[in-house]
């Protein structure tokens, strides 16, 4: 049984305003009463569904995740690699932003921000978030983001090669 919040009052209203009053200041989690083990539990359903290709499911709660905390990583990471996957390159660049304003040092958010970009065929962008992703993934060691990074520049530039 799936358990959901109702506004106490039929126009919308909660204690403290609306639910987007809520959303807009950024305490939707705190308006729900959610603690980070609820928040958690919601990770691990999203990547189940992402898991299984139930990506619009998967879209779903990644952004109520990240309405709840838009600070948290994990949650605009598992938004901005689902958007990727679901071919939405306009929100996994935006929540791949988000990523990289909260740790710059992370390659991971340059590598989703530069595949969203080159989806969106922003070719210059694309190869700049790439080699950023690439330069900083060498710096920490981080193979797989490297190995990616390298293989989504090649592709970038065969397919420049062929225009």
């Amino acid at each position: 049984m799936t358990m959901v919040a109702e506004p106490r009052d039929r126009d919308g209203t909660i204690e403290g305003g609306s639910w987007e009053d809520a959303i807009l200041r950024g305490d939707l989690r705190q308006t729900l009463g959610l603690k980070t083990q609820d928040l958690v539990f919601g990770l691990r359903i999203a990547h189940a569904h992402q898991e299984r290709g139930d990506l619009a499911g998967a879209l779903r709660l990644f952004g109520a995740l990240v309405l709840c905390d838009p600070t948290d990583p994990q949650f605009q990471h598992g938004l901005a690699q689902c958007g990727l996957a679901a071919g939405h390159f306009a929100l996994a660049v935006q929540a791949a932003s988000a990523m990289i304003a909260s740790d710059p040092r992370s390659p991971a958010g340059f590598l989703i921000s530069g595949l969203g970009c080159a989806g969106l065929g922003e070719r210059e962008a694309a190869r700049e978030d790439l080699d950023h992703a690439a330069q900083l993934a060498r710096e920490m060691g981080d193979v797989t983001v490297l190995k990616s990074a390298e293989r989504a520049l090649a592709a970038l530039a065969d397919r420049t090669a062929l225009d």
